[in-house]
């Protein structure tokens, strides 16, 4: 399978799918355009980056800078960093930089994975958005050499596990718009600091974690077992009392 010289469609546009050897013109000239009005789309590896740097729980950061909506493909529950109008982290400069989200952090390079029909085979792609003027500057340099630079292959690989795992869901038959299953999802999912999660380490003897990628292991391995379970066996209404008592004041 080859993906080079094919094109994919992304708002409203069509771009060439390139490979990490290609050469593209970008140099950031920090002029915040893409940090307005856009959806950054986040997963739990982000938050859970993002809470460790401000020292917040999930709770509080799902609160004040985020918002929960429905996937318009999916229908699964997506959580969206607040950006309008613009990113809340902007303040002149980004003051979580370090710690920026996937779709950030790769910027204006995205990846996209492609799994063979025949071979069962995944490769991958990489699309570079032209809308940002500091794509003109002179400067060239590798798809491969910028990723290096931003750090955004760890990113990208644990965007790739998250989105496989979705997928999974969806075609275990998760329930679509039921509002049981969003709750426990978002609860498992996305607003991990609570009880239900507290109980489990504890069960297990974890007391913490040393990186943010073992937190993030530990909700994927975990997260589709612990909506099921609490799906079947415990009165919805009783664990939502029971996860919304740790809410921040």
């Amino acid at each position: 399978m080859r993906l080079k010289g094919e094109k994919i469609p992304y708002r409203g546009k069509e771009y060439p799918i390139k490979h990490k050897y290609n050469k593209f013109r970008f140099v950031c000239d920090k002029c915040g355009r893409c940090c307005c009005d856009i959806d950054i789309m986040l997963n739990p590896y982000d938050i859970i980056r993002i809470c460790n740097r401000l020292k917040i729980t999930s709770v509080r950061f799902l609160k004040d800078y985020a918002s929960i909506t429905l996937g318009a493909d999916s229908r699964v529950p997506i959580v969206l960093l607040n950006t309008r109008p613009r990113c809340v982290f902007n303040k002149k400069i980004c003051t979580i930089y370090e710690d920026r989200p996937t779709n950030c952090r790769g910027y204006p390079v995205g990846r996209i994975t492609m799994t063979d029909k025949d071979t069962g085979e995944e490769e991958a792609g990489y699309i570079v958005n032209d809308n940002c003027s500091a794509i003109q500057t002179k400067k060239r340099q590798t798809i491969e050499e910028w990723l290096r630079k931003e750090k955004a292959d760890e990113y990208f690989n644990i965007s790739t596990r998250w989105n496989r795992f979705i997928t999974k869901l969806i075609q275990k038959g998760f329930p679509k718009n039921n509002e049981m299953f969003n709750f426990l999802f978002i609860k498992a999912c996305y607003d991990f600091d609570n009880n239900l999660y507290n109980k489990l380490m504890a069960a297990k003897g974890i007391s913490q974690f040393k990186t943010a990628e073992d937190k993030f292991n530990f909700i994927l391995d975990n997260a589709e077992p612990l909506i099921l379970n609490i799906a079947s066996k415990v009165n919805f209404d009783k664990v939502r009392e029971m996860l919304e008592k740790n809410k921040d004041k």
